[in-house]
């Protein structure tokens, strides 16, 4: 009964914008509104109300349940029957509004579903050449341009591809050349350096026309449930299913890590922005070596600005050395800072280019994805230490789903700008490693303190270095034994989201996350760490504010951030954010952990979750990768986690507008105990650096 009336007031809503004298613009709005009300009209089946009632060929209510079908379609036959079922209406209803609005969905139909821009753009236009279309045809004429914009942006795509594709080859002819002729390798060298150029230029290019075509094309973006079915994977694929478990817990993270490493029995596949030295970094790199011994075939990369230590420092990368002496292995560092020297000419975002990604690929078919990195404060709870993260990460299995996970990770492992780990391998070196692993292994499993005896006394040490940091997280300890990666998991379609460094061509991140918010009909969740919004983040937004989205975004505060440049550039934001993007509400964290986890959810079933930051770093410069998971029942528990951050370790941020305009701070950072204040408003005055953040 309550869909019957639901569908009404659907109808009601249809009606009235129909009969809406020529003063309301028709333009957009309206169309997105009533899609949203007809789309979310009906939660029955495709043709057929909760009541059983009868529903009339060709009618209103036929309409509604039809459009109300659209974004429950997941096979092809019932592709075709949407398409019947609206050419059947159009066809009877010829002259009135009903079938021009089933023309004009039928022509979304085979753009949203079919990717016929060709079949869309030949229906719409007999719309705006019908003389009794009225608003459907300026509607039309709308859609029109979108779609022609939109083949332009693919078409500026592809050749932003064949750019970097030259750029490429021209690097690759570069390092092939020998050095008995300098000349030639300067001539090479200039070569690579003018073709990067093109191709970054052409990228900056783009990025900015992006946010012009965005604003065009949100009207006419599906429903959320469609925008993740459009998307095609790295390896072309939109049907990809797996199961899913959040990964909330600190301890829970690394048991999670630890067992699926563990676990391995073919292959490894490792990705990391930050890789300490420390207990963990020195045991997952001791677990590798010992899979290594196995015979598991393990790649591993790591980026040399978030792991100096093991990536730049002979008395740490002999560790790496020490791994990677086996046939099997395969270790590469990152875009090394050495090679970054001339390319800061053309870009200086070039000189902090990163590969920012946490990946963990076992036996393609089990994945860990997400925000943690390889470090003691990622993996233990404040009731250890003073600092701690407050993360996020996902487990994922499913063999197509990892598939594309190793897409993204392929794509950046086999670049040019990646240098291999030399193999060698010291007998005290393999020592170490082999004691940290055992070390981490019988403390997790006892509780107890590995503590074979050793002459040598580097290696004895290390050993005590390494018992010492164990006795400061004894929360680890807790369920090791008990803990099961299978639990908790949810059976969903998954998603993979890549987006490349600057230095090669993918950005699809950004693009799908603006999508999502143009597609949001209720509410929008954020959690993110840094947010310093970029212009097609923020323009995202207002559209969804302006539309009666409900935006909730939840960060950091000068109390909890570990990024005090990062704050700096929020703190010029705060106030206007708030001004401007209507109905968003944001709170900061300040509580004793540091928030770290990258999480989305729009609506009700989008769920995002991964290392993209809410900053122009992650939007135009390092590498990222993110799951996106269709699920009501994981994106309920995902935003129960963050109200719960909320309603327990933050404030909200509030501003007053004064009748000259001015706005006022009612609640902000300056009224929060924070000894970084000073520094944070010192780097503020240096907005012109907010690219670079």
């Amino acid at each position: 009964m309550k869909t019957l009336i639901k569908t009404i007031f659907a109808l009601l809503s249809i009606f009235l914008s129909s009969v809406a004298s020529s003063a309301v613009d028709s333009s957009l709005m309206p169309f997105r509104e009533d899609q949203k009300i007809l789309i979310s009209a009906s939660s029955s089946a495709h043709f057929s109300t909760a009541s059983g009632s009868k529903v009339l060929p060709n009618s209103e209510m036929h309409l509604a349940n039809v459009i109300a079908g659209i974004k429950n379609v997941d096979s092809a036959s019932q592709t075709n029957e949407i398409i019947g079922n609206l050419s059947s209406i159009a066809a009877a209803n010829k002259n009135n509004h009903l079938g021009l609005r089933a023309r004009y969905q039928l022509a979304c139909v085979y753009d949203w579903l079919l990717n016929d821009t060709e079949k869309a753009a030949e229906i719409m236009k007999s719309l705006t050449k019908d003389d009794k279309s009225g608003d459907w045809g300026k509607k039309a004429e709308k859609y029109l341009k979108y779609i022609d914009e939109k083949r332009e942006i693919e078409k500026k795509k592809a050749a932003l591809k064949k750019k970097s594709d030259l750029m490429w080859k021209a690097y690759k002819f570069y390092q092939s050349a020998g050095l008995f002729s300098i000349p030639g390798v300067a001539i090479r060298y200039a070569d690579y350096l003018t073709k990067l150029a093109v191709f970054q230029f052409a990228m900056s290019d783009l990025e900015k026309e992006m946010l012009a075509f965005e604003e065009l094309a949100a009207p006419f973006i599906p429903p959320a449930e469609i925008v993740f079915k459009q998307y095609q994977d790295s390896n072309g694929r939109s049907d990809t299913k797996g199961m899913v478990s959040y990964l909330i817990s600190n301890t829970k993270a690394w048991y999670a890590r630890w067992k699926l490493i563990s676990e391995a029995q073919h292959s490894i596949d490792i990705q990391y922005f930050i890789i300490e030295n420390d207990i963990f970094g020195m045991s997952l790199c001791g677990l590798l070596l010992q899979k290594a011994r196995e015979g598991v075939l393990i790649r591993l990369m790591i980026d040399p600005i978030g792991s100096p230590e093991l990536a730049t420092k002979p008395a740490w990368t002999k560790f790496l050395s020490a791994v990677a002496n086996f046939p099997n292995v395969k270790i590469k560092v990152f875009n090394q800072v050495s090679d970054k020297n001339l390319p800061i000419l053309i870009d200086v975002r070039n000189v902090i280019t990163m590969n920012h990604d946490k990946i963990i690929i076992v036996d393609d078919y089990r994945s860990i994805i997400g925000g943690r990195n390889i470090s003691y404060d990622y993996f233990t709870e404040t009731s250890d230490v003073d600092i701690a993260y407050r993360d996020s990460d996902i487990y994922i299995e499913g063999r197509e789903v990892i598939q594309a996970i190793k897409c993204a990770f392929t794509e950046e492992f086999d670049q040019l700008r990646v240098y291999d780990v030399k193999a060698k391998a010291a007998v005290q070196t393999v020592k170490i490693l082999d004691n940290a692993r055992e070390c981490m292994n019988v403390f997790l499993k006892s509780g107890n303190y590995y503590n074979p005896s050793e002459t040598d006394s580097q290696v004895a040490n290390e050993l005590k270095r390494m018992n010492d940091e164990l006795k400061r997280f004894p929360s680890l300890k807790s369920d090791f034994a008990s803990y099961k990666l299978e639990s908790e998991l949810i059976e969903a379609p998954i998603k993979i989201i890549d987006k490349n460094s600057r230095y090669n061509f993918r950005n699809d991140l950004t693009s799908e996350l603006v999508r999502y918010s143009d597609a949001s009909v209720k509410e929008i969740f954020i959690q993110n760490p840094f947010v310093i919004l970029t212009d097609r983040a923020k323009a995202a937004l207002v559209r969804a504010g302006r539309r009666g989205v409900k935006i909730i975004l939840h960060t950091n505060s000068p109390v909890s951030t570990d990024n005090w440049m990062s704050q700096a550039m929020f703190y010029n934001d705060w106030k206007m954010m708030l001004k401007d993007i209507p109905n968003l509400r944001i709170y900061t964290f300040n509580g004793l952990m540091r928030l770290h986890g990258k999480i989305f959810a729009f609506d009700d079933e989008i769920s995002v979750v991964g290392s993209y930051n809410m900053d122009p770093m992650s939007e135009n410069i390092n590498s990222e990768i993110n799951g996106i998971i269709l699920s009501e029942e994981f994106c309920s528990n995902l935003k129960s986690y963050i109200n719960d951050d909320i309603t327990n370790d933050s404030s909200e941020l509030k501003i007053r507008i004064e009748p000259d305009g001015r706005v006022v701070s009612v609640n902000g950072p300056d009224d929060m105990p924070s000894d970084k204040m000073w520094l944070i408003k010192l780097v503020a005055n240096f907005g012109w650096l907010k690219p670079l953040f």
